[in-house]
């Protein structure tokens, strides 16, 4: 029960937090789209928290999975995919990031690349 509790808390903190990071630039939060459960489960401006898992919503998981053709066909499919449903609006811009550091993140996992992994040495000595 312990455990929970502090899951809550933090979750709270996180929203406060990010609550007092976009009203710094000019984005303000509807309080009336957030509220909390005992459990770990949350509901926040649309994003659906499970304990440490957050989602927007839950069917654009299927275009950040890797598909399995090779690393760099996979980030241009995230990108791209990504890039789509931005112009679209079915995502805005702090969901286009997750997704996007969420399929990175797939595709290292994916390929077994480095966590840092990145070609910038070669491009910038």
């Amino acid at each position: 029960m312990q455990r929970n509790k502090i899951k809550v808390e933090n979750n709270i903190k996180c929203v406060i937090q990010n609550k007092q990071n976009l009203s710094l630039i000019g984005i303000n939060l509807s309080p009336d789209k957030t509220f909390f459960l005992p459990e770990g489960i949350a509901e926040y401006t649309s994003w659906y928290i499970d304990g440490k898992f957050v989602s927007q919503y839950g069917t654009e998981v299927p275009s950040i999975r890797p598909q399995g053709k090779k690393p760099y066909d996979d980030l241009y499919a995230i990108a791209k995919g990504t890039a789509t449903l931005l112009q679209t609006p079915v995502i805005n811009h702090l969901g286009a990031t997750a997704t996007l550091r969420i399929g990175v993140a797939a595709c290292k996992r994916v390929w077994r690349l480095k966590e840092y992994a990145t070609n910038l040495r070669r491009m910038f000595p």
